[in-house]
């Protein structure tokens, strides 16, 4: 009976490493030890040009905002090209962070071979797969204490 237990563990272990990008937030930035790091961040675009992208934490920023010395602890600059994305809502951003602490504009903190990952592609398989192992792990219980 344990042995099914394991190997429905080890079926659902590959679901970790679908996405090996670190979750963190705007807060999460002040954290050097994930600088040149792969991560994964929510928040809203803002295009600065055509390759380039700023991510802020917050929504409906006017253009005065965008890009501001008083905002660069909140703002990530995002460079290539993405897809066209609504910038009215959140997305989650992943790729390479580089934080360069001396700098005192919004280029402190810049991302490369970024994409854009919705919203629930990842939390939904792993929701789904997760309810699985448990209602298996609970019918394999019942079945295990029904033979004893």
């Amino acid at each position: 009976m344990i042995k099914y237990f394991y190997c429905l563990i080890l079926l659902y272990q590959p679901l970790y490493s679908l996405n090996e990008a670190i979750p963190i937030t705007f807060q999460d930035l002040a954290n050097e030890n994930y600088n040149g790091r792969q991560v994964a961040i929510k928040g809203f675009l803002y295009k600065q040009s055509e390759d380039h992208w700023i991510l802020a934490s917050e929504p409906g920023l006017k253009s005065c905002c965008v890009g501001s010395k008083n905002k660069i602890n909140t703002q990530i600059v995002i460079s290539g090209n993405l897809p066209k994305q609504s910038l009215s809502s959140a997305v989650i951003v992943e790729g390479d962070l580089s934080i360069n602490p001396n700098r005192v504009d919004v280029g402190r903190y810049e991302m490369s071979r970024v994409r854009i990952i919705e919203n629930n592609e990842f939390p939904t398989v792993a929701l789904l797969v997760g309810l699985a192992v448990v209602l298996a792990v609970i019918v394999a219980t019942k079945v295990y204490h029904n033979q004893t």
